[in-house]
């Protein structure tokens, strides 16, 4: 074998040398390649299950955690509401006992003060009792059963006044909706009947800053079109003067006093106006308005 057909030979073998590493590292590379998606579908289908069971475990507990309450509660059903009317919170709390001996009376007791006694329905198995209380941000009803060798308590969850004593509101500007003519009144609407209304009046404030600048008494605006907000809304007004020409922006806070006294305003502001130069807007819409406890 000459010189040039060993040469050839040798390249040969090598590039049939190279040619089986290259196929070995794809192959290599595609048997990588599935067993890392293989690793993903798998590790994918053990989280699901991980999840799966977590949420069973909750559920579980949280079956666990009510029946155990059922079977340490005093009562087979329990109801608690709150009523406004007239400036006074009324709690009513009624109860069908699963148990009540014969020497008990059934109490009710809100946060350790404030008591009265429930009275039983014509079958003698649902007890009911009614209180009115000051206003305040929350109350914790408590039931007690009372004998002459002891007592018996349940107390019953927080019930909430956030919702009870909130008042929804509507605002607008002079000119805005009802091309009313006077730009300077600022309208304000109360989903409120009036007779629980002690006062009403909107606070200007500096945007930004939230500074106070002024106050303005709200009155009743008897010829106020309604008809775009609802025949619930009782409408007020007040004039801000010359404060609608001034430059800068302003926010419009509402407070209102109840006929018993509690005082509520919003998170936001209920409306606002700016001016720059030859350029004005306004701002209004709904709003919250809810007790101001602190």
């Amino acid at each position: 074998m000459d010189k040039r057909k060993a040469h050839t030979l040798c390249a040969a073998v090598a590039l049939l040398v190279f040619a089986a590493l290259l196929a070995m590292d794809v192959w290599l590379v595609i048997q990588v390649r599935g067993l890392r998606e293989q690793l993903e579908l798998r590790s994918t289908e053990t989280d699901n299950r991980i999840a799966f069971f977590r949420d069973h475990v909750d559920n579980q507990h949280s079956l666990l955690l009510e029946r155990l309450e059922q079977q340490g509660s005093l009562f087979s059903s329990q109801s608690a509401a709150l009523d406004y009317v007239g400036g006074t919170v009324t709690l009513t709390v009624t109860v069908v006992p699963r148990e009540l001996r014969q020497d008990e009376t059934l109490l009710l007791t809100v946060d350790g003060a404030r008591t009265a006694d429930f009275r039983p329905d014509e079958t003698g198995t649902r007890w009911t009792a009614s209180a009115e209380l000051p206003l305040q941000e929350s109350y914790t009803p408590v039931v007690s059963f009372l004998s002459d060798s002891g007592r018996r308590i349940q107390t019953l969850d927080p019930l909430s006044t956030d919702e009870l004593l909130s008042v929804e509101t509507a605002s607008c500007w002079g000119g805005d909706l009802y091309n009313l003519p006077d730009r300077s009144q600022f309208y304000l609407g109360l989903d409120l009947d009036p007779k629980q209304v002690e006062s009403l009046e909107v606070v200007l404030r500096e945007s930004g800053s939230n500074a106070e600048l002024a106050r303005f008494p709200m009155t009743a605006a008897a010829d106020f079109p309604t008809e775009h907000f609802g025949e619930s809304y009782t409408f007020y007004a007040a004039d801000l003067g010359d404060w609608r020409d001034r430059e800068g922006h302003y926010e419009v806070w509402a407070e209102l006093t109840t006929s018993g006294g509690l005082l509520l305003t919003g998170l936001n502001s209920v409306g606002g106006f700016s001016q720059s130069g030859n350029t004005a807007g306004t701002s209004s819409g709904m709003e919250t308005l809810r007790p101001a406890w602190d």
